[in-house]
């Protein structure tokens, strides 16, 4: 074989690869066939939590999206904050409704008595662009509770 060949080969797949990343992160959102629905963007958490006793609370969550990839960051009111290790977005057939699937890990900064955990969150998506769905941690208390996710629209 020539090097001509593989020049034109390397080439080739340069070029699939940078319109497959353009499509990835950008080109996607716009293509009227696509499907998969788009939940990138801020919103604000209203949770119940189990964690010493039930309590009430309100967080900041962040989703980034591309086609093929989701990341969940939420932040609380102290600094502290959980981000997503890995996640997916399927559309479940017992309902057809789709649903945000993740698994997290704390990063706590100013509570002492907050230690790293692990969580998964199953949240399904409503009509109205709300996230809604429950969590649960692998504390020793075995933490669970609801979350209710609003967008802020800006």
């Amino acid at each position: 074989l020539s090097i001509e060949w593989f020049d034109s080969l390397s080439w080739a797949i340069s070029c699939a690869m940078i319109a497959f990343n353009f499509y990835d992160k950008y080109l996607w959102k716009y293509m009227p066939g696509e499907q998969t629905p788009q939940i990138f963007g801020e919103y604000t958490a209203y949770c119940e939590s189990s964690f010493q006793g039930t309590t009430k609370y309100e967080s900041s969550v962040k989703i980034k999206q591309s086609l093929s990839n989701i990341k969940v960051i939420e932040t609380f009111a102290d600094g502290s904050f959980c981000e997503s290790i890995s996640a997916s977005l399927a559309q479940l057939n017992v309902n057809g409704n789709w649903t945000l699937c993740y698994t997290y890990q704390t990063h706590p900064t100013f509570r002492p008595t907050d230690d790293m955990h692990f969580g998964t969150a199953l949240l399904t998506l409503h009509s109205n662009g709300d996230l809604i769905g429950s969590y649960y941690t692998n504390r020793l208390e075995q933490t669970k509770g609801n979350m209710h996710l609003k967008r802020k629209y800006t």
